[in-house]
């Protein structure tokens, strides 16, 4: 019995022995290159393509790098091309079902997948069916549940990747170049959909998008249920960030040429439609956007909002700088206007803002604007424009406004209140109206910029290039205004001190007015447009 124990114990050892030589010789470098051809042979039987690993290597049990990948799809294209991809993990932690990933590293790595126009396959999909094997049709028993895997990431690095995405059938094209992604993570718990990342850094973007008709069975989603997701960001850094999307079936184009973008993303809630920021800083930025024509007349506005307004969205910021931004929008459904502001053709350069505590939920927007300065190519310039302010589809509430031009300094309180965009258009003398201004100065031009339809009256003509002094407070329907106070001067040394009601604007036929004057001196110029000819 002793020889017997001794014999079992030798072979033991020996097998022990042979195993640990192994492992040795595996971390060798010919022991590397046996693996890799077998693993390259492999594929190629199972795949029925090309494939090639360049070069294997593995520190057990700390890392596995790749290195020269290629796989081809069936027509010979190159499906994925990596140049390097190494990932350090903990692989004794597997054991304990804990994926623990230090660093995943991907450089020089190139992908394509594609779909042709009456197919149902992607180019991968072929992939997919070679490892699926025949359905298993047997009836199991159900295994007692076990404790999932639970998968940490603590650092992605990215460098020098490319990407597209041609789906024919679909009506999808996407091309993405990336120079540099950083990517480090605190927490990623997949069963809640949780994703905190520590920071983020990503510079060198170029992306295309485009949409086209599609040409697949059109699919209904049945779920009632919201997506979950919810991810937390405490450092975002964009640098150098590009994005072409053109919409060919919406008639819409969208062109982002971003500069630099510093930001935390304190909840991103895809269920509830929740996006809070923390201070948000972007700098030398253009955006160019463009509404084609319409084979038939779209949506009003007001429609479109509604629309949005359902998805609930709500987004805030604890502030918000922008720097030296440039914005052009242009709906080539609308003719260009020939004087004021052209809200369907705005071109914006210069932009400078600092807010605090901005809030937008659909159809509604608010905070405070510690400064805003920007100039528009009809010629309007805004020097400093501070406001604590309230914006929605029905109006403007603007409090402790000061608003600079080279020419306007108006002070105190506006607000302008409408039934909708397009009531405004088809009935401007329904707009309500609320002024407060002490100590202020109108330069006639900056007025006609907002207002271009008040040069159909005679005053205004005569003085468009004019400035006014103004001390007034204001309120009631434009074409049926109250005046508790109105003190004006300018025009020819005119100087108004009254109270009372002026009606009928914007239409200079139906103007009277019941009229309290304190004072009024005014020149034979001025007069002459109020008093008849005869």
């Amino acid at each position: 019995m002793k020889k017997f124990f001794k014999i079992v114990l030798i072979i033991f050892c020996c097998l022990v022995l042979i195993i640990a030589s192994a492992i040795v010789w595996l971390n060798t470098a010919p022991g590397m290159n046996f693996v890799r051809g077998k693993a390259e042979a492999f594929l190629r039987n199972k795949l029925h393509t090309e494939v090639t690993i360049g070069h294997l290597g593995y520190g057990l049990p700390k890392y596995i790098r790749l290195e020269n990948v290629l796989f081809r799809d069936q027509a010979r294209d190159t499906l994925l091309s990596v140049g390097k991809l190494q990932i350090d993990l903990d692989m004794l932690a597997l054991l304990h079902k804990h994926v623990n990933v230090q660093e995943i590293l991907l450089e020089n790595a190139t992908g394509n997948i594609s779909r042709k126009m009456h197919d149902t396959d992607f180019n991968f999909s072929y992939i997919i069916h070679a490892f699926a094997g025949a359905p298993d049709t047997t009836t199991k028993k159900a295994s007692k549940s076990s404790s999932p895997f639970t998968i940490a990431v603590e650092q992605v690095k990215l460098n020098q990747i490319r990407f597209t995405f041609a789906d024919a059938a679909g009506g999808n094209h996407l091309a993405v170049g990336l120079e540099h992604l950083d990517l480090r993570m605190k927490t990623l718990d997949l069963d809640s959909m949780l994703f905190h990342v520590k920071s983020i850094t990503l510079t060198g973007v170029q992306t295309t998008y485009q949409k086209d008709s599609s040409y697949l069975p059109v699919s209904h989603d049945t779920s009632s249920s919201k997506p979950s997701l919810r991810l937390i960001a405490d450092k975002v850094s964009l640098q150098t960030i590009a994005v072409h999307y053109n919409d060919n079936l919406n008639k819409l184009l969208f062109n982002l040429g971003l500069g630099t973008l510093e930001t935390g993303v304190k909840m991103f809630d895809l269920g509830s439609g929740t996006v809070a920021v923390t201070q948000f800083n972007l700098d030398n930025t253009n955006v160019d956007l463009t509404i084609g024509k319409f084979t038939k007349p779209p949506a009003i506005i007001d429609s479109i909002v509604k629309i949005d307004s359902t998805m609930g969205w709500t987004v805030t910021t604890t502030g918000m700088h922008l720097g030296n931004l440039n914005f052009s929008m242009d709906n080539e459904n609308s003719a260009p206007t020939k004087a004021g502001l052209d809200y369907a053709h705005l071109h914006a350069k210069d932009l400078n803002l600092d807010a605090k505590n901005v809030r937008y939920t659909g159809d509604t927007i608010m905070g405070n604007i510690m400064h805003l300065a920007v100039k528009e190519h009809n010629g309007l310039v805004v020097e400093e424009l501070k406001t604590d302010f309230f914006y929605d589809m029905k109006g403007v509430v603007l409090k402790s406004l000061l608003l600079q031009t080279p020419r306007t300094t108006l002070h105190d309180y506006a607000e302008v209140r409408y039934a909708s965009l397009n009531d405004l258009k088809l009935h401007p003398g329904a707009m309500q109206i609320k002024l407060n201004f002490k100590n202020s100065t109108l330069a006639i031009p900056d007025l006609l910029q907002f207002a271009p339809f008040l040069i159909e009256q005679d005053f205004i003509r005569a003085y468009k290039n004019d400035n006014l002094k103004i001390d007034a407070a204001i309120s009631g329907r434009l074409d049926g205004l109250n005046i508790a106070k109105l003190n004006l001067a300018g025009f020819d040394n005119t100087l108004v001190m009254l109270s009372g009601k002026f009606n009928g604007l914007p239409d200079p036929k139906k103007i009277n007015y019941d009229l309290n004057i304190g004072t009024l001196q005014s020149s034979a110029k001025m007069l002459a447009l109020f008093v008849p000819s005869k």
